[in-house]
């Protein structure tokens, strides 16, 4: 008797549910369309469609598949499989995988896979994976994967990995990885950003290689590339050809390295400049390198010297010449006189003077050593007198070319 009860509850209960479901979607939730107004089933608020099959076709909501030779256009959110040939439309939010072979637009949010052969634009959040053949619009922020050919653009926050042909553009913070062809523009980087040409933010915690490096407030971390500038203040590394910073805590490593205002760490580089570096022009011969003429970067302690002289060879020999680098320090005894020293490199060329019979070499390199005595006489002029010892080399074989005394003399002229 009860299980006799227990079937026709049962029935009656599945008998109701057929009724809600049919009055609820006609058709059985299934649409075969030609375009919205031709198709089976009805477009009414109440339909809910599993399975969509056409050529452009527009529901209600979907919960299933829908597969479109052109199109489709779903008026609320859409739930599982959208496939079209060209645009896939949803006017609330997408979940699951979203695939059209021109554009997807997503009104509010986008979560699972979306991919387009041209673009993909969603106006609120995308959280998943996301890549368009030429960029991805997304109005507020991306968590995921956003991939494209030429520019990923979020309004305001990046979370995961961005990666663009050409460029990745976000409104504020980006977390994670950003990487493109050209460059990278966020107010703020969490992370790792490496752009082909230019990385530029505002506030750094992180990693940024580029061939240009720009932060204009505060960076912790690393910036490597041709050129780092960053505009506050930074705790950390630069590495790069030329790094400038302002307020400075940690390594300065590059061909030339400037600050401003503060600095506390170490420089590394051919020339070290900054705020209160003092530029002097050097005219000095000698009996190495016969007419110098070169930049001395002088600061508190140290100082670096970059150059170039004519001849190396005598005066009565063809064309020679040689590219100098010195580095060192210098004392001030009082206001007139100074001492200093350092080391030097020579580049040589003797260009048609290379003669194997004579054992003159085509290129060769000098290194040097000096102890230099300036009087000043104003404070703009002053005399140098040098004395030291210098080795010159073959770079092709080890071979002495020459070495011994080093004996200079010149004058120097602050700007």
């Amino acid at each position: 008797m009860k299980n006799n009860l227990l079937r026709i509850l049962t029935t009656a209960a599945l008998l109701v549910a057929a009724v809600v479901v049919y009055s609820q979607n006609k058709s059985a939730g299934i649409n075969i369309s030609l375009w919205n107004k031709v198709s089976t089933q009805p477009l009414q608020e109440s339909q809910q469609t599993y399975l969509n099959l056409g050529i452009l076709s527009t529901e209600n909501k979907l919960h299933g598949a829908a597969i479109n030779l052109i199109g489709n256009t779903t008026l609320h959110s859409a739930k599982g499989l959208q496939v079209a040939g060209l645009t896939n439309i949803t006017k609330e939010s997408s979940y699951g995988v979203n695939i059209a072979g021109l554009m997807t637009i997503n009104s509010e949010y986008a979560n699972g896979i979306t991919l387009a052969g041209l673009a993909n634009i969603v106006g609120e959040s995308q959280h998943g994976l996301i890549l368009g053949g030429l960029f991805n619009t997304i109005g507020i922020d991306s968590k995921g994967i956003a991939i494209a050919g030429i520019g990923n653009f979020n309004g305001y926050n990046s979370q995961g990995i961005a990666l663009a042909g050409i460029t990745n553009i976000f409104g504020e913070d980006m977390k994670g990885v950003a990487i493109s062809g050209i460059m990278n523009l966020t107010e703020s980087i969490r992370g790792l950003s490496i752009a082909g040409l230019l990385n530029m933010s505002d506030n750094t915690k992180g990693v940024t290689i580029a061939a240009l490096n720009i932060n204009s407030n505060e960076f912790n971390g690393l910036q490597t590339g041709l050129l780092n500038v960053n505009a506050e203040h930074m705790n950390g590394v630069q590495i790069g050809i030329m790094n400038v910073g302002i307020k400075h805590y940690g390594l300065q490593l590059g061909v030339i390295n400037y600050y401003k205002d503060k600095f506390k760490g170490m420089q590394l580089g051919l020339v070290n400049l900054n705020a209160n570096t003092k530029y002097d022009i050097l005219l000095y011969g000698g009996n190495l390198s016969k007419v110098n003429a070169a930049m001395r970067f002088k600061n508190k302690l140290f100082y670096n010297i970059v150059g170039v002289a004519t001849p190396y060879l005598k005066f009565s020999d063809k064309f020679s010449g040689a590219l100098t680098y010195r580095t060192g320090v210098h004392f001030s005894l009082n206001k007139h006189f100074d001492i200093s020293s350092d080391l030097g490199y020579q580049h040589i060329n003797t260009f048609q003077n290379k003669d194997k019979n004579l054992g003159i070499p085509k290129r060769m390199y000098s290194l040097q050593a000096r102890l230099n005595l300036e009087v000043a006489f104003s404070s703009k002029w002053a005399i140098i007198a040098t004395g030291g010892y210098a080795t010159t080399r073959w770079y092709s074989k080890s071979q002495t070319y020459k070495k011994g005394i080093l004996c200079e003399g010149g004058i120097a002229y602050t700007i």
